[in-house]
């Protein structure tokens, strides 16, 4: 409650901006609106560090700088999916999972992040690849400093303190530096800063001791409860090999990925509705196998079979061209089939299309078209985007043939002409 109001009176007397200090109306001055994203969490967490000789003045400046920290938005949904062309399996947490653990590797596994000390937060890094280290510790040390007492109880309340009976203030001191151990305490945080439930995975190699009871638990956001719709997101403790007569203890986190592909992953469309001038949008339905087009630019031709269909959309045609010239795309779903098909019958050009969960890179040709398209980014991914996979890409001589899916599981299709 003191807290809410210490950060209530701060925006009611703020007259500088609270990073660098300049004199501005609002939170931030228009140079560090400015910053990009790792900029701005690099100056974020530089800020906090120069108050860290006690905690006190710490906490201060996280109350002072509190509504500046979701400048940018934490990313609504993380990339789970293993990519064997971004991921390695980590072997040896691979061992402990299938040895000490009941899950399966056969739908999960481990990846390799670097050990150096930070490795919860490459781990979060690992699933939200859009954050950097930095944004990950500043947005943990300002939940930490700005809910104290709260983590205090939960550590209590969970049982934690036979883990880690490190207080939250001496916790922050701590972590604010790099190279840190983490642990319990940070777990927690990070699910309130991610929103998002965080599975911790221990393994029993020790046999199901105190550490192993406390430790396999879900760490759940502050003022959220847990949803049974809401898959927990799952990092794992690892550590060196067991030695005899010896209590083995972890030093080492690690993320877990699916490398099961959902169901969903094929499924097509037929349905199209205009949502703005850069994207299509399509509702989810299976598509007839016996489906056949070619395509040409962004043009579609049909076969024979599908000549009545034409005749009684050319209306429907007319007026999405009003629109954009871009939104030919009246069947999605042949489209998609396509695709499928050519990856089944390796009918592909250089690169067989392949299902990705990162970013998808593309140099864009300067034509108006792609200019038009071409979202914040620059990476030729529509303006209106909030999606999470890619699905397919379809790639031919200068040209790329794109479907993506959104958080909801809507598909949405493009093409994007470039190398």
């Amino acid at each position: 409650m003191l807290t809410n109001m210490m950060v209530a009176l701060t925006q009611v007397s703020r007259t500088t901006c609270a990073m660098c200090d300049l004199r501005t109306n609002s939170m931030l001055c228009n140079i560090c609106k400015s910053e990009t994203r790792d900029d701005f969490y690099l100056l974020f967490l530089t800020r906090l560090k120069d108050e860290c000789n006690d905690y006190f003045g710490l906490q201060a400046k996280c109350i002072d700088m509190h509504d500046a920290i979701d400048h940018y938005h934490v990313p609504d949904t993380s990339m789970v999916m293993f990519d064997e062309n971004v991921h390695t399996v980590d072997e040896h947490a691979k061992e402990l999972l299938e040895e000490h653990t009941t899950i399966s590797t056969d739908e999960v596994v481990p990846v390799t992040v670097t050990g150096d000390g930070d490795c919860l937060f490459h781990s979060l890094q690992t699933l939200y690849p859009t954050m950097s280290i930095n944004e990950l510790r500043a947005r943990c040390i300002d939940e930490l400093c700005t809910h104290e007492q709260y983590y205090e109880t939960i550590k209590t309340e969970m049982g934690l303190d036979i883990v880690d009976d490190e207080s939250v203030q001496n916790h922050v001191l701590r972590i604010i530096n790099n190279q840190q151990y983490t642990g319990v305490l940070t777990f927690a945080a990070l699910s309130t800063v991610i929103g998002q439930p965080i599975e911790s995975i221990y393994p029993s190699v020790n046999e199901n001791d105190a550490y192993c009871e406390v430790l396999n638990t879900v760490f759940i956001p502050r003022n959220k409860q847990l949803s049974s719709s809401e898959t927990p997101i799952r990092i794992m403790w690892s550590g060196p090999e067991k030695e005899v007569e010896r209590i083995w203890r972890p030093n080492h986190f690690t993320p877990i990925l699916s490398i099961l592909q959902p169901n969903s992953a094929i499924e097509t469309t037929t349905r199209i509705e205009s949502m703005d001038d850069d994207v299509t949008y399509v509702e989810p339905m299976e598509v007839p196998p016996q489906t056949v087009l070619r395509t040409s630019r962004s043009k579609i031709t049909y076969t024979s079979q599908m000549n009545n269909e034409i005749e009684s959309n050319v209306e429907r045609k007319n007026l999405l061209s009003v629109l954009d010239k871009r939104q030919i795309f009246l069947e999605a779903p042949a489209i998609i089939q396509r695709m499928i098909d050519a990856v089944k019958e390796g009918k592909v050009f250089e690169q067989p299309p392949k299902i990705i969960t990162h970013a998808s890179m593309f140099t864009i040709k300067p034509t108006e078209e792609n200019r038009l398209s071409v979202g914040k980014d620059g990476n030729g991914i529509w303006t209106q985007t909030k999606s999470v996979k890619t699905l397919f890409i379809l790639k031919e001589p200068d040209k790329y043939q794109i479907v993506r899916r959104d958080a909801s599981g809507k598909l949405f299709y493009n093409e994007r002409v470039g190398n």
